[in-house]
């Protein structure tokens, strides 16, 4: 076998792992990006949650679990115009609050 063949070989094999680790790596990605959301049906309860820059994904109807899981403290008392706080259980993390 000629010495530019067996370059040529090794070369197309390397190549060839690398594109599979390239391609493994981008469905691992992937996967991981999908942020988990949790639903915030109530406008008013979304607004204060994004005004206090707890929710990071704007007024869309939803709260990433991320967002919700490093809140340590919610006072809601003084927000007499929330009806619905579905959602909350979202806020695991969540040591102190006011309803």
């Amino acid at each position: 076998m000629p010495k530019g063949s067996r370059a040529k070989i090794l070369l197309t094999n390397k190549q060839e792992m690398i594109k599979n680790l390239l391609c493994i790596f981008l469905v691992l990605a992937g996967i991981t990006a999908t942020a988990q959301t949790t639903p915030i049906p109530d406008p008013n309860f979304e607004q204060f949650l994004v005004d206090e820059g707890i929710d990071t994904n704007g007024i869309n109807g939803n709260i990433l679990d991320v967002d919700a899981q490093a809140v340590t403290v919610l006072n809601l008392s003084t927000l007499n115009r929330i009806i619905d706080i579905t959602g909350i259980n979202a806020f695991r993390a969540c040591q102190s609050g006011r309803f």
